[in-house]
C-alpha cells in the first residue's frame, strides 16, 4: 500500500470485521508528526491475538491463509521511523495508533484520506463514524456523520461534500 489512506481503509474494515458499531478515527496534525489513531469498540483481541497479529502468516478470515494489512501498516510507519501502537480488550475493543513523521523522506503521502472515509462511511451504513481531526492540541473539527437512516440516502459524491464542508479549515494537501 503506497498512500497512508489506503492503511486506514484497510484498518476500518478490520474494525467491520470485528463487529464494531462504531469506528472513531482521530487525525492528528503538528509541525513534525501527522497521527491517526482508529478507535472501535468490536471484539477486540486477548493477550495471545495481539502477539500473533502482527505475524502476516495470521488471519482470522477463514478463506485466506495470509494476513498482510497490519504488518504491512507498521512496516510502512517503521521504515520512516514512525510509531505503531496497538491496545485491545477482549469484549471491549481495538486501538491503533500510526505516527508519523513528516521530515523523513520515506513517509508515505497520506493520499485521499476524505473520500476514504467517505467510501467506508457509505460501505458500512450500520456503524457510526466520528472524525476528529486535532491540530497541535487544539480540537478543530470533531464529528458524528449522521444517523444510519440518513446516511443510506447518500451517495459518496454528496458525502465527500459534506465532509469536505465539515472540514473546511483543513489543508488536506499538507496533511
Amino acid at each position: 500500500m503506497r498512500v497512508i489512506a489506503l492503511h486506514i481503509l484497510d484498518l476500518i474494515e478490520n474494525s467491520v470485521r470485528a463487529e464494531s458499531g462504531r469506528v472513531h478515527l482521530i487525525l492528528k496534525d503538528s509541525k513534525d508528526k501527522k497521527t491517526f489513531i482508529l478507535k472501535d469498540n468490536g471484539k477486540g483481541m486477548n493477550e495471545e491475538e495481539l502477539k500473533t497479529v502482527l505475524d502476516p502468516f495470521y488471519t482470522t478470515k477463514k478463506k485466506k491463509k495470509i494476513g498482510l494489512g497490519i504488518p504491512l501498516t507498521r512496516q510502512s510507519i517503521l521504515q520512516c521511523n514512525g510509531i505503531f501502537n496497538i491496545e485491545s480488550k477482549k469484549g471491549t475493543g481495538t486501538t491503533i495508533t500510526l505516527t508519523y513523521p513528516k521530515k523523513n523522506i520515506d513517509c508515505p503521502p497520506t493520499g485521499d484520506i476524505l473520500r476514504t472515509i467517505s467510501t467506508s462511511i457509505i460501505a458500512h451504513p450500520t456503524i457510526d463514524f466520528l472524525l476528529s481531526f486535532q491540530e497541535e492540541e487544539n480540537i478543530l473539527v470533531d464529528t458524528t456523520f449522521l444517523n444510519p437512516e440518513e446516511r443510506k440516502a447518500l451517495k459518496i459524491k454528496d458525502l465527500y461534500e459534506y465532509i469536505s464542508e465539515a472540514f473546511v479549515e483543513i489543508d488536506w494537501n499538507g496533511f
